[in-house]
């Protein structure tokens, strides 16, 4: 059985993520912790360091599930014009996880 796909638009071009149960187990495996994953506290006066934290996460749970190409971190991160463009690809991957209750 094939694990679902989905294809993330970089600015250096195209590369198929992993998005399913199985894509947060390899998250894990690569280092990733699902706490990083969770929403940005902002009232706890570490606003910036918080944001950067989730956006190496979530750049560490794309590289974790590219399907064939390799891409450091940096890539992925700098792959992006928008931040909301890498919010929405962590979203798809999530779409995939159906245990988790705000996909529900």
């Amino acid at each position: 059985m094939d694990e679902h796909r989905i294809t993330v638009k970089f600015n250096f071009g195209e590369a198929e993520v992993f998005a399913s149960n199985a894509a947060l187990r390899r998250y894990r495996k690569a280092g990733g912790s699902l706490s990083a994953l969770q929403d940005v506290d902002t009232e706890g006066g570490n606003e910036l360091d918080q944001i950067l934290d989730k956006i190496d996460s979530f750049a560490l749970l794309i590289q974790a599930n590219l399907c064939e190409q390799t891409y450091s971190i940096d890539e992925i991160i700098n792959g992006f014009d928008d931040l909301e463009k890498i919010v929405k690809v962590v979203e798809q991957i999530f779409a995939g996880v159906p245990w988790l209750t705000k996909n529900q």
